[in-house]
């Protein structure tokens, strides 16, 4: 599908969290959708990985709003020969001159209560080798820190800026799936970010499922809702396609057409 849906999808996408921040560090939201943003559609070549696209997004989108200016984005901190990290985005608030310190983040987290700990340890990745509770750590220990670093330093007086005037935000949005919707209500996620089920591939075996049409579309076009002009196939040749991910610990996100009604699900393979 074209890399315009695939901006305009990620444009509507919704912070994580509805307070103005988490984990005292303050969001950036992305600015409501307007024509002025998707007059003009960023490029990206067909076999970026889908994280580089949404940086390329973000990119576009910071450069076409009148409200900011892009100083710098993905620069590589490296001290004798070690990269000790990444600076996102570095971006000049026009209406009161601040600079930004932008980390950005976007996620698909499935919400599993047999998970021990915390809220947010339960929410985890379709693969089960990340959380949102190992995310936030990362980013509160080492993303937003590595600003105080001797190649972080470096780079702001190449740019004439002192570390004490930007101020540092975090941009998180993604998408939330669940067993079951009424999960929402146990987590201070936004709720808007909801996006359909997650269930084991033995469940998917239920009649429910079997009569179903499905589509498995690539992960850079996971962002977007489900669409019915799509190429549609049938279940037994949908399981062919989720056992040879599964093989390969890979969980997919399917689309699912039943009744005329469309269906986000994650068929996982732990």
């Amino acid at each position: 599908m074209s890399t315009q849906l695939q901006y305009k999808s990620w444009l509507k996408s919704k912070s994580l969290w509805k307070q103005p921040s988490v984990w005292e560090m303050p969001l950036f939201c992305l600015p409501q959708e307007d024509k002025a943003l998707t007059a003009e559609i960023p490029t990206a070549p067909e076999k970026l990985v889908f994280g580089k696209r949404i940086e390329k997004f973000f990119s576009h989108l910071i450069q076409a709003h009148p409200n900011y200016n892009l100083i710098s984005e993905n620069v590589q901190l490296i001290e004798n020969k070690n990269t000790l990290g990444e600076l996102d985005f570095l971006v000049e608030d026009k209406s009161n001159g601040r600079v930004l310190h932008i980390e950005h983040v976007f996620k698909f987290y499935l919400f599993d209560k047999e998970v021990k700990g915390d809220s947010y340890e339960k929410w985890i990745g379709a693969n089960r080798n990340d959380s949102l509770q190992q995310k936030l750590n990362k980013l509160k220990e080492h993303q937003f820190p590595v600003l105080k670093s001797l190649p972080a330093q470096r780079l702001l007086k190449k740019l004439e800026l002192e570390d004490e005037d930007i101020d540092q935000q975090l941009c998180f949005n993604g998408f939330l799936f669940t067993r079951k919707e009424e999960d929402m209500l146990q987590s201070d996620l936004n709720s808007n970010c909801w996006a359909g089920f997650w269930v084991h591939r033995d469940e998917f075996n239920s009649s429910f499922y079997q009569g179903a049409s499905y589509h498995l579309p690539q992960k850079n076009n996971w962002i977007m809702e489900a669409r019915f002009d799509v190429g549609w196939q049938d279940y037994v040749s949908c399981c062919e396609q989720i056992d040879a991910l599964h093989f390969r610990k890979k969980s997919p996100l399917l689309w699912m057409k039943r009744n005329d009604q469309l269906l986000k699900l994650f068929v996982v393979w732990w």
